[in-house]
């Protein structure tokens, strides 16, 4: 109980309430590292029925109690692991093999996160789908194509009549330029 008295007393927790051995459920949260909405979601499900003290009308928490009901039923992934560490090793396993509730849960918050961005990003106009980019990409290439063959049919008696190189080249050109700037 001491190290936990000591962790208290470093994250500047009421002295004297941890020499009590009481604590509130935001100095559990504070100590454990999590948020208050996690611990608040313990207790409303009965997790700390048995370490919940009444003290001047108020609920607080027997910290030894609770510390051993978070030791004995905290959720068993390492504080360390990073989102990326974590979605490797659920990549990583083999289709038969099912993850552990917490695995799967990350991933399926993974996940939904990525569907989110996607689709933020797709409403920002960051991202487009595939659909679009197909009908603009078929869009492109007959206004390419018919833009060309048309040169042919717009220079044919132009040309007919002209003898210079220089000339005709430079007519050619000049169309090209032209069938390009129609596309941009």
């Amino acid at each position: 109980m001491s190290k936990y008295l000591d962790t208290l007393y470093n994250k500047n927790i009421q002295p004297l309430q941890a020499f009590m051995s009481l604590i509130s459920f935001s100095d559990l949260a504070t100590l454990k590292n999590v948020s208050r909405q996690a611990i608040y979601d313990r207790k409303r499900r009965g997790f700390f029925n048995k370490a919940i003290v009444k003290h001047n009308g108020k609920e607080v928490l027997n910290a030894e109690i609770a510390l051993q009901l978070w030791e004995k039923n905290d959720v068993n992934i390492p504080r360390s692991t990073t989102k990326k560490q974590l979605k490797d090793k659920i990549d990583s396993l083999p289709a038969n093999e099912i993850p552990d509730f917490a695995e799967s849960k990350a991933k399926r918050e993974f996940y939904l996160a990525e569907l989110a961005k996607l689709d933020v990003e797709e409403k920002k106009k960051e991202l487009i789908s595939v659909e679009e980019i197909k009908k603009s990409s078929f869009a492109k290439g007959r206004a390419i194509r018919e833009s060309l063959m048309n040169i042919a049919n717009r220079l044919s008696n132009e040309l007919a009549g002209e003898k210079d190189a220089k000339v005709i080249h430079k007519i050619i050109t000049r169309e090209h330029l032209n069938a390009l700037e129609n596309l941009t």
